[in-house]
């Protein structure tokens, strides 16, 4: 079904080139800012850019539908790779001639599209990037996905809440999950060790020989990060067949429904890392419309593009990017969202859930 309703609206907006939704009757082209989306909807982000989209365009039709400047949406597929990430953005920037972007999904991950706005002074703010892993400084980026030192704060917590002494950083070589790891094992207090700090190249499905080196070392604690989160799966799978004892920990990508449909059981007991949105009623309403989209990156999507619309109806002279650093728009799962001068959000808190019952769940 999630599928269905990505094509569906790609299929709407694609009609003409770009069309602005729930345009107001009367309004004139010169009433429309065009803004792109470069969002993974094929490929390994495919359920992050699936909640990015329902998302956006949600935030998209509620603006237009007040009147004012109206907001014409362009839609491009990242497909989830380094490639397809420049293209999508090259596009949106050299052919729509787009006035902003929202995106790249995983941007942390795809940083190519980065160095294009940067040159073309387009403002973009990306739901899912996580920026100290992004190399360079770029003044048209801007995230509102959490800060990572609030997520590792959060993981480290929990960790001494459940005794853990020892544990090992196990990751591929992608950029977020490499600037994750480093920031997560300078984080680590004292009491807790790190035995180990094994790496694979992305794309790795074989995790034997690492989970047999892991169960020699016997980590009470084992905290994993890979890319392409189907591969969590095969993970799991293999830990629990060749015995490894130790607890698996894992980031926000950790909780996908596919991978404990299609690896019923082997999931459980993961402790991962997720958003802490309070219960907001307008959020559960909108996640609701958008046909159930409740993954980490829906919240951060409505909110990006709150904010990116407050600073386009606010701009002086059409300078998005200035205007960015000193708006705020009222937000959903959060109070407010605003930009510090990291072009970051402040307002971020994490919790702690478990996979129990082949389900994701609060850790109580």
């Amino acid at each position: 079904m999630k599928n269905l309703w990505i094509w569906f609206v790609i299929a709407v907006i694609a009609v003409g080139g770009y069309i602005a939704l729930s345009k107001k009757p009367g309004t004139t082209d010169t009433e429309t800012v065009k803004i792109g989306a470069a969002l993974g909807l094929t490929g390994d982000t495919g359920e992050w850019g699936a909640d990015e989209l329902s998302a956006i365009t949600a935030a998209v039709a509620e603006h237009n539908a007040k009147g004012g400047k109206q907001i014409a949406l362009v839609v491009e597929d990242t497909k989830s790779t380094g490639t397809g990430t420049v293209n999508a953005v090259m596009k949106l920037v050299t052919v729509d001639k787009v006035d902003a972007i929202f995106g790249p999904t995983w941007g942390d991950s795809f940083q190519g599209g980065f160095p294009i706005v940067e040159k073309a002074k387009i403002p973009t703010v990306t739901p899912s990037s996580a920026l100290e892993a992004v190399e360079g400084k770029f003044d048209y980026v801007f995230s509102t996905w959490w800060p990572q030192p609030q997520e590792i704060a959060t993981l480290i917590a929990h960790m001494e809440q459940q005794g853990y002494k020892t544990v090992a950083l196990v990751r591929d070589n992608d950029a977020f999950n490499t600037k994750f790891m480093d920031l997560f094992g300078a984080a680590l207090p004292k009491s807790i060790r790190i035995v180990d700090k094994p790496s694979f190249p992305i794309g790795t499905t074989d995790f034997r020989t690492t989970i047999l080196k892991l169960r020699e070392e016997k980590p009470d604690a084992v905290m994993l990060s890979i890319q392409d989160t189907s591969q969590i799966g095969p993970f799991m799978k293999q830990a629990k067949e060749l015995g490894l004892a130790s607890k698996i920990m894992s980031t926000t990508s950790a909780e996908s429904p596919e991978n404990i449909k299609k690896f019923p059981g082997y999931f459980e007991g993961l402790a991962y890392s997720y958003p802490d949105t309070k219960n907001d009623p307008r959020l559960r309403e909108l996640q609701k419309a958008s046909k159930d989209n409740n993954g980490p990156s829906f919240v951060n999507a409505y909110n990006a593009a709150s904010i990116l619309i407050k600073a386009i109806e606010e701009s002086e002279g059409g300078d998005i990017e200035a205007a960015l650093l000193r708006v705020s728009a009222p937000g959903i799962g959060v109070k407010e969202v605003s930009f510090n001068e990291k072009h970051q959000i402040a307002d971020a808190a994490f919790k702690i859930k478990i996979v129990k019952n082949n389900s994701f769940e609060d850790f109580k």
